[in-house]
């Protein structure tokens, strides 16, 4: 599909294509010839801009991360059930596969933010995204009445995110010894205890 001509609209498809192809082979095997090559555009146009493939790959999965985060908010918020809510934005979150793009940018992504800092900046926002996700989760169960999480909705959601970190790595790597179903199961019993999940209505 041709690139449209309005500007933003142009930069906008130029950093979706590069979102596809993070996905498909990480980041040091995008080149913007590849974006250019997938949209029917000359390089050049890649290049005006991106001069800096670097600054296109970052580009690609601040998209990417976005794009995660209003899905996600979006639902959650069609969701009344504050157990529901936590337990959909954990199925939402732990990756259904090893091919699972959204984690695969993001894992290409810390790979390449360890030796370079200012991308450990970034990581470090979206890591505060996603502890604020399930924070605001854990804060609407307390005010419902329906938890009374073991210590502070800030370090609880830390703990869910750390968990679900470490097991998506696992899964992304193809440990045989790992299964997302299985690992699934893991966060939601361990979050239910760790939000202090009450069963049938909210307390008065």
């Amino acid at each position: 599909m041709p690139v449209r001509s309005d500007p933003t609209k142009r930069r906008r498809q130029l950093v979706e294509a590069a979102a596809e192809i993070l996905a498909e082979r990480g980041g040091e095997a995008t080149r913007l010839s590849d974006v250019a090559e997938r949209l029917g555009v000359a390089t050049s146009l890649v290049s005006y801009y991106f001069p800096m493939r670097e600054d296109l790959i970052l580009e690609a999965t601040r998209f990417g991360a976005d794009r995660y985060f209003a899905q996600e908010s979006a639902e959650l918020a069609r969701i009344s059930d504050p157990l529901k809510r936590l337990e959909h934005a954990i199925r939402w979150t732990i990756p259904d596969g090893p091919r699972d793009p959204t984690w695969i940018i993001m894992i290409e992504f810390w790979m390449r933010a360890i030796r370079r800092p200012p991308l450990q900046t970034v990581a470090a926002i979206f890591q505060s995204r996603a502890r604020t996700l399930f924070a605001a989760i854990i804060e609407y169960g307390i005010a419902s009445g329906r938890f009374e999480p073991v210590a502070t909705s800030e370090e609880v959601a830390a703990s869910i995110v750390a968990m679900i970190d470490g097991f998506a790595m696992r899964i992304v790597l193809m440990d045989p010894a790992t299964d997302p179903e299985q690992m699934q199961a893991l966060v939601t019993q361990y979050s239910r205890i760790a939000v202090g999940a009450r069963s049938g209505r909210a307390a008065s």
